[in-house]
């Protein structure tokens, strides 16, 4: 699990000396969950005004898609982003005919 790469970074924001602090998610880890679109923050500032905002300005990415594998000159056919294992060791026996034998966890 985790939270992937993160770029943080401080500017200076208003008159008064504060900081505005700058979350980036790097990585394409994407959305935790069915209802991830916010993130949770708690405010343990002390100064008089002093607040924590959270903003999302794009939603994390998710994989999909088709892929094929290619090996000892043969090639598998089109498969799902998410094939079960037992489901790519069956297309891996029956599409590279060099194989006697696939284990895939």
């Amino acid at each position: 699990a985790g939270i992937g790469i993160i770029d943080v970074t401080r500017d200076s924001f208003g008159s008064s000396g504060g900081y505005r602090w700058t979350i980036t998610y790097k990585s394409s880890v994407g959305n935790i969950g069915k209802d991830s679109s916010n993130l949770i923050a708690t405010n343990h500032l002390v100064s008089k005004g002093a607040n924590v905002e959270v903003e999302t300005v794009r939603h994390g990415n998710s994989i999909g898609g088709k892929f094929a594998l290619r090996f000892l000159g043969d090639e598998t056919r089109l498969m799902e982003h998410d094939v079960q294992a037992s489901e790519l060791e069956d297309i891996l026996l029956q599409d590279i005919t060099s194989l006697s034998t696939a284990t895939v966890t």
